[in-house]
């Protein structure tokens, strides 16, 4: 990564974890920190490590259907099982933005699909 790559990098990290460390719950905020860390992460995408990045868009995306599946459910809230699921996306994507971390692929944190919580669900 060149200095001007590195120094963009740093910069975007700064507004993610900004961005993250304000939300204080609730569906218009998680709509307000997807839009942030969209452009963000892709940003990101562009210019850091790959198996990093792509960290990064998992983590983002975990939020990004959340906030998806309270729309199409017709919702402008969120249920405790969603913002306790959003508590944990968000330590991870902040535990990952700080400066020396870079995941590699098999380290990121993965959290289990909508699907297979939903298998579970009556456990």
């Amino acid at each position: 990564m060149t200095n001007e790559n590195h120094d963009r990098a740093a910069y975007l990290r700064r507004l993610a974890l900004d961005s993250l460390s304000s939300y204080r719950g609730g569906f218009a905020e998680l709509e307000r920190i997807d839009r942030d860390l969209k452009s963000i992460v892709r940003a990101l995408s562009d210019i850091a490590e790959a198996p990093w990045a792509r960290s990064l868009v998992r983590l983002w995306g975990q939020l990004e259907i959340i906030y998806a599946c309270a729309l199409n459910d017709g919702r402008h809230d969120l249920t405790s099982r969603e913002e306790a699921e959003i508590q944990v996306v968000i330590t991870d994507l902040v535990a990952g933005l700080q400066p020396d971390e870079q995941w590699s692929a098999c380290e990121a944190p993965r959290r289990p699909t909508k699907a297979q919580r939903w298998s579970t669900d009556g456990e």
